[in-house]
């Protein structure tokens, strides 16, 4: 059998590959140093076959990889919480409980865990990351002190600060769409409800306010990408529409150019596949460089959401999504709508919608299945774009290949002089570019052949 701390510890010392999937491993992790867990049910918990330990390290480097590497400990401890939070729910089978699985690091396999289980996993995840955390044991009590069972959290200690966190019972408003966590970090309601154990380490605890908690950014779709801000993935989507749009109609007229869009976007989405954009205006270019596919749902969920279309859609199961995205906002806010309706688009948990008026039942009672939701958002936005760019909204560039609206820059407060200059330079642009196009019509020909080929 291999005994390891963690499984930081296990890949220094072995090579993973070569460890037999029959072979055990004890990964003592949390129980580690504490003679309570002696006992051999603890030494089943902490014991894997070399193939499940394998999986479970594969999951984590998933998580891992998408940390940003220039994030402090706060946000890569938050970061990691959430994401546990929102993936592995409570696990209610008493039956499964005497496996040992739920109370073990399987939970990021299957997806289930308890109170143990949820600890373990999260100070595994932090000894990886190198930042020092506790797994311990105490009472969980109900809000009104009423009943109380065993119960497990961890202890987290940043800057030589500690302060306890409790995802189990954070989890669950997490899987709800909610992006206020309530216990991690300490203030008077947490150690309320948590009573440590007298043989656990004592510890000077800071005290953090939830406006310091939340404000502390873990969001991945905030971060520049490549120099690129958010507002700006949004406008290189809006020119990838519009380019799109513009060329499809040209040749092939309206209606075959909107589904050519609708098909783009929801092409990007599911596969990270751009062929669908033109090449034009250096439309998929942009696109592959700088959005990705998660940061295109993102950014079109948020413009569904964001917009309010409310009576928009002339269909009936358009209505009724508008209505349960309107109705989720006006109960928790546009933020945690978009986490609602992407949670639902990707998994088809619809958790995050309200029960208000029908919200949530009426995306079952009407069949709207999570491929329906994307095409029906796809489409409404799409719908909204080609409106702006009919109502002559133009997208003019320079030789850098950077782009503003017309209406953008007419309404900008600069000199006189300085707008007649930048006009006349556009002027100057339109016509090189006609020239080029004029000059290279072979070259245009191929390209829309190509084009043709990608519908």
């Amino acid at each position: 059998m291999i005994v390891v701390a963690n499984t930081r510890e296990l890949e220094r010392r072995y090579n993973l590959s070569k460890i037999r999937d029959d072979e055990q491993v004890c990964v003592q992790g949390g129980m580690k140093g504490k003679p309570k867990y002696n006992d051999e049910r603890y030494k089943r918990r902490t014991t894997y076959t070399g193939r499940e330990i394998k999986q479970i390290i594969n999951q984590m480097k998933i998580i891992e990889d998408s940390i940003p590497k220039e994030w402090n400990e706060f946000q890569r401890a938050k970061y990691i919480y959430e994401v546990l939070g929102k993936r592995i729910e409570y696990n209610h089978n008493k039956d499964d409980y005497a496996t040992q699985r739920p109370s073990s690091l399987t939970g990021i396999l299957d997806k289930k865990s308890i109170c143990a289980g949820y600890s373990l996993l999260y100070k595994e995840m932090m000894d990886r990351q190198g930042i020092e955390c506790d797994y311990v044991r105490g009472i969980g009590y109900t809000p009104n002190r009423t009943k109380s069972e065993k119960h497990a959290w961890n202890v987290l200690t940043i800057n030589g600060q500690s302060f306890a966190v409790d995802l189990t019972w954070d989890s669950v408003n997490l899987r709800r769409g909610d992006t206020q966590l309530q216990y991690f970090g300490d203030d008077h309601r947490f150690f309320e409800r948590h009573e440590i154990d007298s043989d656990e380490r004592r510890y000077r605890y800071v005290t953090y306010s939830k406006e310091q908690i939340n404000s502390i950014n873990t969001n991945l779709n905030n971060r520049q990408k490549n120099g690129v801000t958010q507002e700006q993935q949004m406008n290189i989507i809006q020119l990838a529409i519009e380019q799109t749009y513009l060329k499809f109609q040209k040749e092939y007229g309206t209606t075959v150019a909107r589904t050519q869009v609708e098909k783009a976007i929801e092409k990007y989405i599911t596969t990270g596949d751009a062929v669908c954009f033109t090449r034009q205006g250096d439309a998929r270019t942009q696109i592959e460089q700088f959005v990705s596919k998660d940061d295109m749902l993102h950014l079109i969920s948020k413009s569904f959401v964001e917009q309010n279309y409310k009576g928009y859609n002339q269909n009936t199961l358009g209505r009724v999504l508008e209505n349960s995205i309107n109705e989720t906002s006006k109960a928790y806010g546009t933020e945690h709508t978009i986490n609602a309706l992407k949670r639902y688009i990707i998994q088809g948990n619809d958790i995050g919608f309200t029960r208000t008026n029908n919200a949530r039942a009426n995306l079952s009672n009407y069949a709207i299945l999570p491929v329906n939701a994307m095409q029906l958002m796809i489409s409404t936005v799409t719908s909204r774009n080609i409106e702006e760019i009919e109502s002559n909204k133009t997208v003019i560039l320079d030789d850098k290949n950077k782009f503003f609206y017309a209406d953008e820059f007419l309404g900008a407060e600069l000199p006189a002089e300085k707008k007649k200059g930048i006009i006349s330079k556009a002027i100057q642009w339109i016509k090189e570019k006609t020239k080029e196009k004029l000059s290279s019509k072979t070259k245009q020909n191929q390209e829309g052949r190509d084009d043709i080929s990608e519908r």
